[in-house]
């Protein structure tokens, strides 16, 4: 039981690449998330923006994912007003897609890669999938909602 602390914060330990900010300027991202991610390597390239054309994309036929889709589409919802469709059908841009494609020893890993063009969580596992939803949505700015 003394080890619990310990798994925790293991959990959501990976390669995280994030660029600077999700939002609209003048916001910027929190990546003060516990447990703290192994990595964090910031861009200086432009941020991706949330928008109402928005999707999020999960691989057709994975349930667990598909249920990732949805609690991230409805805190995108909660916290900023929009609205994204959760969909199958993948797109080059405009998207945020979630992945089990992810090789590691640790279930739990998982990857951040944002571009302008989209957003890509890719887990060791639905649980490293849903950790690095967890991390996204501490890492989209406060006070994003109607600005």
């Amino acid at each position: 039981m003394r080890n619990n602390h310990n798994t925790f914060k293991s959990i959501c330990m990976g390669a995280l690449l994030l660029q600077s900010g999700l939002l609209a300027a003048g916001n910027t991202a929190n990546y003060e998330v516990v447990p703290l991610p192994r990595h964090i390597n910031v861009a200086q390239e432009k941020p991706f923006l949330l928008n109402a054309n928005t999707v999020i994309v999960y691989e057709k036929g994975n349930e667990s994912l598909h249920k990732n889709a949805i609690l991230l589409a409805e805190y995108i919802k909660e916290s900023t007003g929009l609205d994204p469709a959760v969909t199958t059908t993948p797109r080059d841009s405009n998207s945020i897609s979630l992945f089990n494609l992810l090789k590691s020893d640790n279930p739990d890993s998982y990857m951040i890669s944002v571009s302008p063009e989209g957003i890509v969580i890719d887990g060791a596992s639905c649980a490293g999938n849903f950790y690095g939803i967890q991390t996204l949505r501490k890492s989209i700015p406060a006070g994003s909602k109607g600005e």
